[in-house]
C-alpha cells in the first residue's frame, strides 16, 4: 500500500471523525442526562423507603402503645374490681355490727367529721355535769 493510500485512507477517517463526533457528543450527553435521571430515581427511591420504614416504624410504636395502654385498663379494672370487692366486704362486716347511718347528698368527710367532733364535745359536757 502506498503512502498516497494511507494519506487517502487517513483523510477518509478524518472525516468519517469529524462526522460521528457531534453523534458521540450528543449520545454521550443524552446518555448523561439518562444517568441523572437514573440517579434522581435512585434517589426517591431511597428516600419513599426511608419515608415508609419510618411511617411503619411509627405505625408499629402506636400499636405497642395501644397494647401497652389497654394492658394498662385491664391491670386497673382488676384493681378496680378488687377494691369494689374489698369495700363491699368491709360494708358488709360493718353493716353486721350496726345499720348504716343515711349520709344527705353533699355531705363530705370533712362536715361529717366536724359534726362528729362536735358531738364529742356535747358528750364530755354531759359526762362532766
Amino acid at each position: 500500500m502506498a503512502y498516497q493510500d494511507c494519506a487517502e485512507a487517513r483523510q477518509a477517517l478524518d472525516a468519517k471523525q469529524k462526522e460521528l463526533k457531534p453523534k458521540v457528543e450528543n449520545a454521550q450527553n443524552e446518555l448523561d442526562e439518562i444517568k441523572a435521571k437514573i440517579d434522581k430515581a435512585n434517589n426517591k427511591v431511597v428516600k419513599t423507603r426511608d419515608r415508609r420504614e419510618q411511617a411503619l416504624r411509627q405505625k408499629n410504636e402506636a400499636y405497642a402503645k395501644i397494647d401497652d395502654l389497654k394492658n394498662q385498663k385491664g391491670e386497673a379494672e382488676e384493681e378496680r374490681e378488687t377494691v369494689k370487692s374489698r369495700v363491699e366486704e368491709y360494708t358488709r362486716l360493718a353493716t353486721e355490727l350496726c345499720s348504716r347511718i343515711p349520709v344527705e347528698p353533699g355531705v363530705t368527710w370533712t362536715i361529717l367529721e366536724k359534726r362528729l367532733e362536735r358531738l364529742d364535745a356535747q358528750q364530755r359536757v354531759v359526762e362532766q355535769q
